[in-house]
């Protein structure tokens, strides 16, 4: 695969015990730094002309279950969905890429549980893939995929893949606001990255946040709020139901 350019920006807020420590190393990454703009790429002095790309615009909050639409409709666009188990635990995540002419002709994909990465139907062991790179608070990682190799990290709240240098694309993603609207994750590519190269790319780049539990949309969202109260009016019939039964058996 050619040497391409990629960063991503992603929200670091975990609330279990292994995105813990991953959002503690983010937040130390992030105390050395500048925030840059949420819709800002974060760009290198050798990043070339060839980054005014189309945005690939993800729908929804969580990352491992969304749709990622182009800005362009000649573009493809991205489909992610991650099976999770007990407390949120993940299990599989596959990215599907298609066309608005219809027809799924790209897919990539990790199997969590037997540990291997997949992109049109090459599998490869996870550690023979991805290797930790740096010291103990660095969350930096090289990949490898084919005969070239990837650099991932994460600076002034972007997680960045370059090849030799060479920065190949942009994934901003969400950006929370307590008093504004809510900013969902936008991607970017170089103009040379390949379609099968973007699967693998959205892979690595989502790697760490694909194992943290799923982002939740807001209460004021109107999607989220119809949920609450539903799951309210259920909680609410069932506690009913049982204070009835129990009034009714208990001994006189």
């Amino acid at each position: 695969m050619p040497c391409t350019a990629s960063a991503v920006r992603c929200e670091h807020i975990s609330r279990s015990d292994w995105g813990a420590n991953d959002a503690v190393l983010r937040m130390l990454n992030s105390l050395t730094t500048d925030i840059i703009h949420p819709r800002t790429p974060y760009l290198s002095t050798n990043i070339s002309s060839s980054f005014a790309m189309p945005s690939y615009n993800f729908q929804d909050y969580d990352v491992g279950n969304n749709t990622i639409v182009p800005d362009q409709e000649c573009s493809l666009s991205f489909t992610i969905r991650t099976e999770r188990g007990f407390m949120d635990q993940v299990k599989s995540t596959t990215v599907t890429a298609s066309s608005k002419r219809g027809g799924e002709f790209l897919h990539g994909g990790i199997d969590w549980k037997k540990k291997t990465m997949e992109i049109q139907g090459v599998t490869k062991p996870l550690v023979e893939v991805k290797r930790k790179h740096g010291g103990t608070f660095s969350l930096a990682h090289e990949w490898t995929w084919s005969t070239k190799k990837y650099l991932t990290t994460f600076k002034k709240g972007a997680w960045t893949v370059r090849c030799e240098e060479e920065l190949i694309a942009t994934l901003v993603c969400l950006k929370r606001h307590l008093f504004s609207k809510d900013e969902l994750a936008t991607l970017n590519f170089a103009t040379e990255v390949s379609d099968e190269e973007k699967i693998f790319f959205i892979l690595a780049l989502l790697y760490h946040d694909l194992q943290l539990p799923p982002q939740q949309r807001p209460l004021t969202d109107p999607v989220a709020a119809s949920d609450a109260a539903k799951g309210l009016a259920v909680n609410a019939a069932a506690t009913a139901a049982t204070n009835t039964l129990m009034s009714c058996c208990s001994v006189q």
